[in-house]
């Protein structure tokens, strides 16, 4: 009787142990969320999460279909990626849902504003684009506008940082979920990054993701924002090893500095 107590009592400390951990984990996630609720360990395979959760976030629809992400910078204008828009297409901006198909708070996209400098021959180059939209964002606690950072406030390298989004959440076959799902990621040096893709990191860039791979942004990710720990939106989905996401061999994905176009999206925006 007294060693089945005493093994009952391990059980019962060791479940206290996991719950602990588990509300740490939670505290955590906490930091980059608005509302509440534990984020997934990966996009590929992670937890879905909820408009309350990341109420910035928005899908851009083309032709009424997810093809990229975005965030809300203000009442009138959405972030996404440059490669992401297609002038000749009809896009609308759907806020407000976790789930993309069907839900949340539709507006129109009636102006594209691409960065000055990117090019449509070399879609990497300043990879970043402003909408606006018509009805403007109505805000509650399912719609807000992300936090920005001030204009050079990159961050530095090991920062942890979450990317989230409705791209890929499996691959062979590939599946794409009606679910937002978000990942946490950690900030790596461009020089780090430099040794994955050689001659392609610009200072206007910056890399993130985890060391060995099993985390990454995938197909459908992109325009999607990367958030801090303090809820600013440091970058925007990019490229990446998007062949084969999540690659041990390539661990890590690019994005758009947001810090380093900080100015140009207060002038267009005033936000």
């Amino acid at each position: 009787i007294c060693i089945m107590k005493l093994i009952l009592l391990g059980l019962y400390i060791a479940l206290k142990c996991a719950q602990c951990v588990d509300d740490t984990e939670r505290a955590i996630d906490a930091k980059f969320a608005i509302g509440r609720g534990a984020i997934g360990d990966r996009i590929l395979g992670g937890a879905a999460v909820s408009e309350t959760e990341l109420p910035y976030v928005v899908t851009l629809l083309r032709r009424g279909v997810h093809d990229c992400g975005g965030s809300i910078v203000n009442e009138h204008y959405v972030l996404t990626a440059g490669h992401c828009i297609h002038r000749d297409d009809k896009y609308t901006v759907r806020a407000g849902t976790g789930v993309w198909r069907g839900q949340g708070e539709d507006h129109n996209a009636t102006e594209f504003i691409l960065h000055p400098k990117h090019d449509d021959k070399y879609i990497k180059s300043y990879d970043i684009a402003l909408v606006k939209v018509e009805p403007p964002f109505n805000f509650s606690d399912k719609i807000r506008a992300v936090e920005l950072p001030t204009f050079l406030e990159s961050p530095p390298p090991g920062t942890k940082v979450l990317v989230s989004g409705w791209g890929a959440i499996a691959l062979n076959p590939q599946k794409m979920p009606d679910e937002l799902h978000a990942v946490h990621l950690y900030v790596i040096s461009n020089e780090q990054c430099e040794k994955y893709y050689p001659g392609e990191i610009k200072d206007y860039m910056l890399c993130a993701g985890f060391d060995g791979g099993g985390r990454d942004a995938c197909f459908g990710d992109s325009g999607g924002p990367l958030v801090d720990e303090k809820g600013k939106q440091v970058g925007v989905v990019s490229w990446g090893p998007f062949a084969m996401c999540a690659s041990a061999d390539q661990p890590y994905g690019v994005y758009t500095d947001v810090a380093a176009v900080r100015d140009w999206i207060a002038n267009v925006t005033g936000a």
